[in-house]
């Protein structure tokens, strides 16, 4: 926050500026001229101090993220594949519903705050970059519904190389996701086997928050961890617009347990957390500055009108 010393010693200096100013041009008209500026100045500090903008309702958006969360599991049910003939049914109620569970991560990242204050829009601006490209494909129009998939996928699969050549929290999750997939993309044929990957992929988050809980201490979790949730629970949404990518090459089914898919935690994560939290202090420190200085900004507008009132009125009294 901005100290009343930091306040004390601007008004010092504009005070004292404006007074020696004015005593030394004490003979120039321009200061009959200063309410036209000292007028304006005024009403911009006070404009200023009515100035609130609305807060960022993180729990809202998480609540809206679950419910789109939801339907697209429902709807994902709706994805087939005929053994005979190898065609796959991509419904356009399916396409619509992850599309909207995408579009939550650009809708959290325009709700927050341009400072980024919080762990959590610091994470969603992150994420952001890579599910915007993504989300596009699912409201195009497309012949059939295996031209529809393989758009999806072909989309997804770049963004996660990208993630993955980027690095740091995302880079990592995209990592483990890629494995699962590979190790599931050839294996669902029947409604009952898309049961098995859906129940994967709504678990993710939460084998990758125990991950990075077991392998970090309670000190450091403290201070990375609503970003590692909120990286987890995007990172999930872009998840569910892989799922039809693992009916593209059926080959047999498979059974799901969760504690042979939990992700490792390498040791260039355990080096990389340390780094994750120096820079995530960096950025809040920032952005903290940020916003320290425009709730303040009124402040040092109304003293420099202020004091350039004084410099007139020091003007005025000279020669009397």
């Amino acid at each position: 926050m901005l100290g009343w010393q930091t306040l004390t010693i601007y008004a010092v200096l504009v005070f004292a500026l404006s007074f020696l100013l004015g005593h030394w041009t004490s003979n120039s008209a321009k200061w009959d001229r200063v309410d036209l500026l000292y007028i304006p100045l005024a009403a911009m500090g006070i404009l200023l101090i009515s100035y609130n903008p609305a807060p960022f309702d993180e729990e809202k958006v998480k609540q809206l993220a679950e419910r789109r969360a939801q339907e697209a599991f429902r709807n994902s049910a709706t994805i087939s594949v005929s053994a005979d003939a190898g065609e796959i049914s991509f419904p356009v109620e399916l396409r619509k519903s992850l599309g909207s569970l995408l579009r939550t991560v650009e809708e959290a990242n325009a709700l927050c705050p341009s400072a980024r204050v919080s762990q959590y829009c610091r994470a969603t601006a992150e994420m952001v970059q890579y599910t915007s490209k993504v989300s596009p494909v699912f409201d195009q129009q497309f012949e059939n519904d295996g031209d529809a998939a393989t758009a999806v996928c072909r989309g997804f699969s770049q963004e996660v190389g990208k993630m993955i050549e980027a690095g740091g929290v995302i880079g990592f999750m995209a990592r483990d996701m890629r494995r699962e997939i590979a190790k599931n993309s050839n294996r669902y044929t029947s409604r009952a086997d898309s049961i098995v990957v859906r129940e994967q992929i709504r678990s993710f988050r939460d084998r990758q928050l125990r991950s990075w809980t077991r392998h970090t201490t309670s000190e450091e979790y403290e201070k990375i961890g609503a970003y590692i949730g909120t990286a987890a629970e995007h990172m999930q949404s872009f998840y569910y617009s892989s799922f039809v990518c693992t009916f593209l090459k059926p080959v047999k089914p498979h059974t799901f347990n969760p504690d042979s898919y939990a992700p490792r935690m390498t040791s260039e994560q355990k080096k990389y957390v340390a780094n994750l939290i120096a820079r995530d202090k960096s950025r809040a420190e920032r952005a903290q500055r940020i916003v320290d200085f425009r709730d303040n900004l009124w402040k040092f507008i109304l003293l420099f009108a202020l004091a350039l009132k004084f410099g007139a009125a020091r003007a005025k009294t000279r020669h009397l």
